[in-house]
């Protein structure tokens, strides 16, 4: 009887203890919560008639945390173009070191037509694959790029370096100058862009393909005001090419067009100099074949 008593009195007791415990836990860490919100910049607010508290986030500070994230997306954003516009001018630079390279090469003695014309090709290729990087890296969808140059009837437009066409397909590509988007440039002397290809199909002839590219962009090669050919870009994505990146390729077109033109300078000085060797070697054999026939005569 007197343990019963003793044992209630003890669970009596430790109840109020609980619930002390409970009240004082409750408002610790409704108390660590008003003050950590606070910090952050929350406005709090009390209501003592009806025990309300109720907390509000500082609209300032939150307008203020959306101004500095837009801006650092923008700075982002600047840096980014910064950096692809100084790629761009480095690319630049290097088509027209090539072009420049194309004039001392010819000029060496040890160089000979054919040498020449590999290292034209290779500096093709590689122009193609710089300007093709500008333009096209991170975007979605396939994209080709070529050199096209008039044939010798001056009719159709032809493939001089392509890079994403199969090799029957650089073979087989035809375009006639007169009714086609890139002949149109080409007479022109003019850029040419469509955004959507599918608008012009009817009007203009067209290379069949396995892909449908809807964004194409030519560009004259111009030197002297003549006309050396098209820098051809497409894209299967519609508006791939941004107003800066029309400007990125004529000045690609600008360097190949230089590129282009020594080249041509630098072929016939060293097909002359070539015809040159061979007249005098053979003026000497003619001339020692003389010598040996006057020495044989009594």
């Amino acid at each position: 009887m007197i343990f019963t008593k003793w044992f209630n009195t003890l669970i009596d007791r430790m109840s109020i203890h609980w619930v002390y415990l409970g009240g004082i836990s409750f408002f610790a860490i409704l108390a660590f919560i008003l003050i950590h919100r606070h910090l952050s910049g929350d406005d709090i607010e009390f209501d003592l008639k009806f025990f309300k508290i109720s907390m509000k986030p500082n609209e300032k500070i939150r307008a203020l945390g959306e101004n500095l994230k837009n801006l650092n997306e923008e700075y982002n954003t600047v840096s980014r173009d910064s950096k692809h516009k100084s790629n761009v001018m480095h690319y630049v630079n290097e088509i027209n070191r090539h072009a420049m390279k194309m004039v001392e090469t010819a000029e060496d003695e040890r160089i000979t037509s054919v040498d020449y014309e590999h290292n034209y090709g290779i500096a093709l290729r590689f122009s193609l694959h710089l300007i093709k990087e500008a333009v096209h890296t991170g975007k979605p969808g396939r994209s080709r790029i070529s050199i096209l140059v008039p044939d010798a009837e001056m009719g159709n437009l032809k493939i001089l370096e392509g890079d994403g066409y199969s090799p029957e397909g650089i073979r087989e590509f035809k375009l006639s100058i007169p009714s086609s988007f890139a002949g149109q440039a080409f007479t022109l002397k003019k850029l040419q862009y469509s955004n959507d290809s599918r608008i012009w199909t009817s009007h203009f002839e067209h290379v069949p393909s396995q892909k449908q590219y809807l964004s194409l962009v030519c560009v004259p090669l111009v030197l002297f005001d003549a006309p050396l050919g098209i820098l051809n870009i497409d894209c299967t994505e519609q508006d791939a090419f941004s107003p800066d990146e029309l400007d990125y390729l004529q000045f690609f077109s600008n360097q190949l067009s230089l590129l282009m033109g020594f080249y041509e300078m630098g072929r016939t000085f060293l097909i002359a100099r070539e015809n040159s060797k061979e007249t005098a070697v053979g003026g000497e054999t003619i001339e020692e074949t003389h010598k040996i026939e006057d020495g044989a005569r009594p």
